[in-house]
């Protein structure tokens, strides 16, 4: 019974090893397509402003949701005087492409929050397990 328990743990720890590992790729593979996406979006783009204009009504929600977390970072950059003068301006700033980069780092920023909760997550269940064998 005990060889039973053991043979389920190890399967857990394999299934979970491949659950999490794929978890991390998709998390470090958003980071350089944020960056480039980022990039893109620089203000004083008519075109891309023209197109942007016509989902400003989908990102407009999502920008509301994730405006606490931007607005939370901000300031605790601003505090410890990291940030620059396009950085200060991205909450007041208004347009779709504004919206869009406000959403972009957004993203970043809940990118490096749910990886180091991943790395914890995987941390301690490593430990849990080391314990119980």
């Amino acid at each position: 019974q005990i060889s039973d328990v053991a043979y389920i743990q190890r399967e857990f720890v394999s299934v979970m090893t491949v659950m999490l590992s794929l978890v991390g790729c998709m998390f470090a593979l958003l980071l350089p397509l944020l960056s480039f996406a980022w990039w893109i979006l620089e203000p004083g783009n008519v075109a891309l402003a023209e197109v942007l204009d016509r989902f400003d009504s989908v990102m407009e929600p999502l920008e509301l949701q994730m405006r606490p977390l931007l607005s939370i970072t901000l300031r605790v950059c601003d505090a410890l005087g990291i940030l620059g003068a396009e950085d200060q301006t991205l909450l007041s700033e208004e347009g779709a492409i504004w919206r869009m980069r406000r959403l972009i780092a957004s993203l970043v920023i809940l990118d490096v929050v749910l990886g180091v909760l991943l790395f914890f997550l995987i941390l301690s269940l490593l430990l849990l397990l080391q314990a119980a064998l």
